[in-house]
């Protein structure tokens, strides 16, 4: 049907759609307009006009400013209007795992919510209403939750106040190559924090590769790369490369009598990760493990550890 709507006096002859809608673009530079909309009438529907000020909202964007935390840190948000000002001391609501949580913007714009989840990945949902000149906006992201708790041991997760230099460049069998120093740019370049970019680059290894077994380095970070499979220690050299590619500093933990879910019992290749005074267990060879935290093989059970920087064999 066809409409005509006027808003601040400038004219506008509209056909409604399918559902009946029609849509006019409103000023951006007033905070409110002046409408009418007429319908002249039809058939079997009668003239009609519906007059009215509509409040112009500028428009808004919430964008989260992390995506990897520790357990009991927090997750943040930045609230921006689109022209760039911070919107300072408004009401921000956060929705995760079902409970939502209303929290208000520091003078920077960003609003904090403290989480103590237990690891995994998280929907995380946050809006903002409107403070009559800004208007509405909402956004969500997927927030994983690092929990290295209940193993923390030599060649697993262990704090140091040690230097850690010589473990931020490439050699042996974690080469850095072009491939590999393009793809860790890649997995990193979104994020801000090293615990995020560790927990990038040692989630696309477990995610991607598969697993083959056989003895030792038998392709090195490169070729393991190239075919997306490789044993435990194929899978530790990719890691080690890509962290050190983004001069993140990485290691590899060998040790003895690891004993697996299957009740196989053998020798056994991990990364480390080194983010803010810590050592991170990094096991790529199943879904199960996380950054910090290994389920497919008893860590109780290993022994003769070994750290390397890099693997001999």
């Amino acid at each position: 049907k066809e409409l005509i709507i006027y808003v601040d006096g400038v004219e506008y002859i509209k056909t409604t759609d399918s559902n009946g809608q029609v849509y006019v673009k409103m000023p951006s530079d007033r905070n409110s307009v002046n409408f009418t909309c007429f319908f002249d009438g039809e058939d079997y529907f009668e003239q009609s006009t519906l007059s009215m000020t509509l409040p112009v909202y500028k428009k808004t964007y919430t964008k989260p400013l992390i995506y990897t935390i520790l357990k009991g840190n927090c997750f943040k948000i930045l609230l921006k209007g689109a022209d760039g000002k911070i919107l300072k001391k408004e009401k921000v609501k956060f929705t995760i795992n079902g409970k939502t949580y209303t929290r208000v913007t520091r003078d920077t714009g960003i609003a904090y919510i403290r989480l103590k989840l237990s690891r995994g990945k998280y929907k995380v949902s946050f809006s903002y209403d409107n403070n009559g000149v800004y208007g509405p906006s909402s956004n969500s992201s997927t927030l994983e939750i690092i929990d290295p708790s209940g193993q923390f041991k030599k060649g697993l997760n262990q704090n140091t106040k040690l230097s850690v230099s010589k473990y931020k460049y490439g050699g042996g069998y974690a080469k850095i190559t072009k491939a590999i120093r393009k793809l860790s740019k890649k997995l990193t370049s979104k994020y801000s924090t090293k615990l995020e970019k560790a927990t990038a680059i040692f989630n696309y290894v477990r995610d991607n590769l598969g697993y083959s077994y056989y003895a030792n380095s038998k392709k090195g970070a490169a070729k393991t790369l190239k075919t997306k499979r490789g044993n435990c220690c194929d899978h530790s050299n990719l890691i080690v490369a890509l962290c050190r590619a983004s001069k993140i500093p990485a290691r590899y933990a060998h040790a003895k009598g690891c004993r697996f879910g299957s009740g196989f019992t053998t020798g056994h290749v991990w990364a480390q990760i080194y983010v803010n005074g810590r050592w991170y267990s990094a096991d790529g060879t199943s879904y199960r493990n996380s950054l910090g935290h290994i389920k497919n093989w008893n860590t109780k059970s290993y022994k003769r550890l070994r750290i390397y920087r890099n693997i001999p064999f």
